[in-house]
């Protein structure tokens, strides 16, 4: 149903294809901003991969892969690096209103 002020129609598909389309940008952009972190902390940059995987309640996982013996850099000690990585992305899930999770862990396929 569109709605209709005389000249001016709204359709709402386009409202929800623009958030569906900003959200791919935005959950695109989190991935480079984390991999590009996490490939500044590593020995061996060309070791890392990070992946965006949209689930279906809409949540976006991200996805870190690195060689076994750089995990301990990501992580920290106590977890107090992965820990900094989640409060970043906190910060962006509540400016974009878009639900963010890190999964750090071996290389990734």
């Amino acid at each position: 149903m569109a709605l209709d002020w005389g000249s001016f129609t709204i359709d709402p598909l386009f409202f929800k294809k623009r958030f569906e389309l900003m959200a791919a940008e935005s959950s695109a952009q989190v991935c480079l901003l984390f991999d590009m972190m996490v490939r500044a902390m590593v020995d061996k940059p060309e070791c890392v991969s990070v992946k965006s995987v949209s689930m279906p309640n809409g949540s976006v996982v991200l996805k870190v892969g690195a060689a076994p013996e750089e995990l301990g850099k990501l992580i920290g000690l106590g977890g107090r690096t992965s820990r900094s990585f989640r409060t970043i992305l906190s910060a962006i899930s509540k400016t974009q209103r878009q639900r963010y999770s890190l999964d750090i862990g071996e290389d990734i396929t």
